[in-house]
This record gives C-alpha cells, sequence and structure tokens, in this order.
C-alpha cells in the first residue's frame, strides 16, 4: 500500500482476487490517491471491517467495488458526501449485517448525490437480495433515493417500507426496472408516478396478500409513455379494466394481473399477442372461451385459474406446440376435455381442477412418454369425470403429480402407476369408487410424499411394503427462493388434515401425507409405517 500510495496520478486500482487479507489502517490525511476514478478489491479475505480512509480517499472516486471480500460490519461513521461523484458501490455477499446495511442507508439519506446508478448490498447477512431487496430496509422510501435521478434500475422489494410512493420516481428518466414488491404501501400509485420513465421495460408491484388501502389508478384512454416488456402486479386494487391498457404494450413477453380485482371479459386482440407468460389468475373474468384458440409459437404458460369463465377447453388447444403450462382451474368450465391436450408435447402441468368438465379422460396420451422434462403434473380432479383411469396415462413417465380425486372414475386400482410413474411424489385419487386392493407395485414409488386414496370401495390389508416409501424417512427443504420467482409456476392441492379439507400450496413440497379413511381395508396397522419418520399426517380411520 505504501508503494500504491506514491502514485497520486493513479487513475484505477484493481486487486480483485489477490488473497489480500485486512486492509491497513492510516489516517485518510496520509492517503495520497486523491485522482482515482475506480477501486476494485472484490473478492479478497480482508474478513475485517471497512476503514475510515477508505471512504476519503477520492472525491472523483466513481466505482468502488468490495463485493465478496469478507468484510464486516458496521460501517465506519464518516461523511459518505465525500463520494458525491460514485457512480457504482457494490457491497455485495459480505457479512456486513441488519445493522451496518440499515446505518449504511441511514447515512446516505444526507448524501445528496445525483450520479449513484448502481447500489448493491445485496447477500450480507439477510437472504436472498437484489440492490436492496430484503434488507429489513422500514419506514417510507429513504429520502435519497429521490435524488437518484440517473437511476437505472430501481429494486426496494420484499422489505418493510410503508408509505406512499414518491410522485418524483416518474421523473427517473434512466428508468429501465422498477420492482416494489412486498412491502406495506399506502395511498394511489398513478400515472404521475410514471409520466417520464420513456426507457422502462420491467415494472413489478406485488404482495403476498390483498390490500385494500393502496390503489394502482389509471385512466383508461392515458397514453403510456413506455413500452414494457415484463409487467407483474398482484394482490392489488387497479382502477383499468383491458381497454387500452395491454393492447398499447406492443412489446409484452410476460403479463401477470393477479388478483387485481379486474372485471371484464378476455378482448379476442389478448390471443393474439406474441407473448412468452400470462397469468390472469384470481380476477373475475367472465365469458366464453372461444371454441378455437391457438396461443403464440412463443407462449409457454396461460394461467386463467380463479375466474368465472365458461365453455370448454378449445378444441384446437393441442396446436400450441410451445405451451408448457395450462391453469384453467376454479371457473365454469363444462363439457369433455378434448383430446387435444394430448398433443402438447412440451406439456409440463395442466390443471382443471374444480370446473364442471365431464366424460372421459382423453385415451391418447401415447405420445408423452417422449416428454423431456423433469417435472409434470396432471390435475383433473374436483369436476365429475367418468370411466376408467386410462391405462394410456402409464406413458406419462416423468409426471410427479397426479391429481384425479373427486370425481366419478369407477376401476380397479391400477398397478400400473407404481410400475411406470416413478418420479410420482403425490397421488391423490380420493372420493371415486375404485375398486380391489391397493398394489403392492405403490412402494415402488421411492419419491412419494402425498398418497390419498381415501373415499373409495378399495378392500384387502394395506402392503406390508408401505413401511419402505423411503422419501417419508427423509426431510424434505422448502425452496423459499423459488417462491418469490416471478414466473414460477407452483403446485396447489386440497388436503384433509386433522378433519379439515385445506389448500396447500406454496408448502405442499413438506406436506406429508397417507389418506386411506372411508375404505373396506382390514388388518392390523402395519408396524413398518411408524417407521416413517417424517410422516405428517396418516388417516386410516
Amino acid at each position: 500500500m505504501q508503494t500504491i500510495n506514491m502514485l497520486p496520478s493513479l487513475l484505477e486500482l484493481h486487486l480483485s482476487s489477490c488473497e489480500l487479507s485486512g486492509f491497513p489502517h492510516y489516517s485518510s490525511s496520509f492517503v495520497n490517491l486523491t485522482s482515482l476514478l475506480v477501486i476494485d478489491l472484490s473478492y479478497n479475505n480482508f474478513n475485517s471491517t471497512l476503514p475510515n480512509w477508505l471512504f476519503n480517499i477520492s472525491t472523483t472516486l466513481r466505482d468502488l467495488y468490495l463485493n465478496v471480500a469478507r468484510i464486516k460490519g458496521p460501517i465506519p461513521h464518516v461523511n459518505l458526501q465525500s463520494l458525491g461523484n460514485l457512480v457504482n458501490l457494490d457491497l455485495s455477499y459480505n457479512n456486513i449485517g441488519r445493522e451496518g446495511i440499515i446505518e449504511l442507508v441511514n447515512g446516505l439519506s444526507f448524501w445528496c448525490n445525483n450520479s449513484l446508478e448502481e447500489l448493491h448490498l445485496g447477500h450480507n447477512g439477510l437472504g436472498e437480495v437484489l440492490y436492496l431487496s430484503d434488507n429489513c430496509i422500514s419506514g417510507p422510501i429513504p429520502p435519497w433515493i429521490v435524488n437518484m435521478l440517473r437511476m437505472k434500475i430501481l429494486d426496494l422489494s420484499f422489505n418493510q417500507i410503508n408509505g406512499t410512493v414518491p410522485k418524483s420516481i416518474g421523473q427517473f428518466r434512466e428508468l429501465t426496472e422498477m420492482c416494489l414488491d412486498g412491502n406495506s404501501w399506502e395511498g394511489v400509485i398513478a400515472e404521475i408516478h410514471f409520466s417520464n420513465l420513456t426507457k422502462l421495460g420491467y415494472f413489478s408491484l406485488r404482495l403476498s396478500t390483498k390490500k385494500q388501502y393502496f390503489h394502482f389508478h389509471v385512466r383508461p384512454e392515458w397514453i403510456r409513455p413506455f413500452s414494457l416488456k415484463y409487467v407483474y402486479i398482484s394482490n392489488y386494487n387497479v382502477s383499468f379494466m383491458f381497454t387500452g391498457w395491454l393492447r398499447t404494450q406492443k412489446g409484452l413477453d410476460i403479463i401477470v394481473l393477479k388478483n387485481v380485482g379486474i372485471s371484464d371479459t378476455i378482448p379476442e386482440w389478448l390471443w393474439k399477442l406474441d407473448i412468452e407468460f400470462i397469468d390472469l389468475s384470481r380476477n373475475q373474468l367472465f365469458g366464453k372461451l372461444p371454441n378455437s384458440l391457438s396461443f403464440s409459437s412463443t407462449t409457454f404458460l396461460v394461467d386463467l385459474s380463479f375466474n368465472r369463465l365458461e365453455g370448454s377447453i378449445p378444441l384446437n388447444i393441442g396446436d400450441s406446440s410451445s405451451l408448457e403450462v395450462l391453469r384453467v382451474s376454479g371457473n365454469l368450465l363444462n363439457g369433455s376435455i378434448t383430446s387435444s391436450v394430448s398433443k402438447l408435447k412440451g406439456l409440463e402441468a395442466i390443471d382443471l381442477l374444480n370446473n364442471n368438465s365431464s366424460g372421459d379422460i382423453p385415451k391418447n396420451w401415447n405420445d408423452l412418454h417422449q416428454l423431456d422434462v423433469i417435472d409434470m403434473q396432471l390435475m383433473f380432479g374436483d369436476n365429475n369425470l367418468i370411466g376408467e383411469l386410462s391405462s394410456s396415462l402409464q406413458n406419462c413417465i416423468r409426471l410427479y403429480s397426479l391429481d384425479l380425486g373427486n370425481n366419478k372414475f369407477s376401476d380397479v386400482m391400477p398397478k400400473w402407476i407404481g410400475e411406470r410413474m416413478s418420479s410420482l411424489d403425490q397421488l391423490r385419487l380420493r372420493d371415486n369408487m375404485l375398486t380391489g386392493d391397493i398394489p403392492e407395485q405403490l412402494c415402488w414409488l421411492s419419491e412419494l410424499l402425498i398418497l390419498d386414496l381415501a373415499l373409495n370401495k378399495l378392500s384387502g390389508s394395506i402392503p406390508q411394503c408401505f413401511g419402505n416409501l423411503t422419501a417419508l424417512t427423509s426431510v424434505t427443504l422448502l425452496d423459499i427462493e423459488n417462491d418469490k420467482a416471478c414466473t414460477s409456476y407452483s403446485n396447489r392441492m386440497e388436503l384433509v388434515v386433522k378433519g379439515q379439507v385445506m389448500e396447500f400450496k406454496s408448502i405442499l413440497p413438506i406436506v406429508n401425507l397417507i389418506d386411506l379413511s372411508s375404505n373396506n381395508l382390514w388388518g392390523q396397522i402395519l408396524e413398518g409405517i411408524m417407521n416413517l419418520s417424517t410422516l405428517g399426517t396418516l388417516n386410516l380411520s
């Protein structure tokens, strides 16, 4: 450091990945690097707090990279205004801790900086983070943020921020991404918040539960200054219907307007958008699905679940070659399930739960054995389907979730489920008219966590090998990161636990259950079942 300090005209100092340990302890007056524009000390092993002199090293400093450097908190008490020309500050992937992050954010409140474009504080012992997300920031938006007029990305998601969204955000002319998820906003977000955001391409505003005291209000005739590629709004009250809002956004790839209170029919032009992902679930959409409907060649997910849509699955749905996920559960659909669905060779999940569909399950699933996917979900439960369990379903060898519960299937409990569906970890066939013995082949399902065969006409004894269901002897960890992902698809299932019907969604992967109740089973309770150490619910009544 003494050698470097003899270079007062040095403009850039790059010492990344040099196995440095410990900062030298100098007074600010000793350091003579007054011309520095860039300091990169990332990927080192300092294992100490930041020295005061680093924050006063140069008033011309533009970029300061200290990520992945084993830096500890707290942040030193310094006048951060000396870094008034800083454009990029990266302190991510250290161990500064909550107090240090809060201290830095509070310090920035006195730092009137119009040049800062990127501030990375992620992964400092506070969980999954991006920029300022997940950092336990509370209270109103810190005032220094509204002065960062050259900011390109604003991510305040998953903090504890409350109060209103400042109207001055609409002056961030360089802003391309704005993510305000998971806070406790109040008031209104309106046209003025977007007035000069001509470069905005990504906007996300979502909560885990609906807030009645925060509204998204724009006029139908408002001309948007931006062209979004991604919009995600959920669990907020919005004032618009479809008129003019989405139609003006020509470059949209992803639309999520979930549980936002839209009461409208789905316009014909929406189906013609060249879009990858569309989620309009949990609104009050009404009207009939068209008899003929073919999605764009880029569309891989469509979620229209929990609305008031009528009609039946379009007859030509199988022509949508790129479709991977189709969710229309919780609507008023009726009629038979078109055999066209079995032509969706990229299919990963189809969810028709809680409708009024009737007739047989399509019998031509013969092509799906070629699916090159890890997970596949088939959910036709809670309808009025009849007949036998189609043996062609055994070609869906990568199924991990099969839900045909609450229908009127009358068949002998098939052996091929255990023989062919080795990836299955959720099997729900409750409340049908299945007969025969419980096949021993179910014991071959080494991944099985949920087995619900209640309310059938099964007979005989419980197979001795049930104690060998190995997945019920190990702990399954919940993937919280996937739960926060905006475009992830999560399964759901209704199960009876402690005598109550409960819907499981986010925690479904860690629900371990065997329900064989209300059948004609006999014999002793197997000692082997007692070895299923992580089994949470066992119902043999």
